[in-house]
């Protein structure tokens, strides 16, 4: 879930014990860093993240890569 506010989620609270899930969170910032963020941004001072896209069925060898350490950026998986 992204965002802090509105949405909500299908998880039943109840069983999460049984279920042994656990939900975690950061919260970073205010609206006036995003605010500023976003101003680099637009001003090309931030640089964009780079990412490649791989099929489904290559999810192994990608997760060996990041293991490893030879990603870099993010990689899609696509159908």
């Amino acid at each position: 879930m992204v965002g802090l506010f509105g949405g909500d989620s299908p998880l039943s609270l109840a069983s999460m014990p049984m279920r042994m899930l656990t939900i975690e969170g950061s919260y970073v910032g205010n609206l006036e860093e995003l605010h500023e963020l976003m101003a680099l941004v637009r001003n090309g001072k931030v640089q964009p993240m780079p990412y490649s896209t791989r099929p489904l069925e290559a999810a192994n060898d990608v997760l060996e890569e990041l293991k490893a350490g030879k990603i870099v950026g993010r990689v899609v998986l696509r159908p």
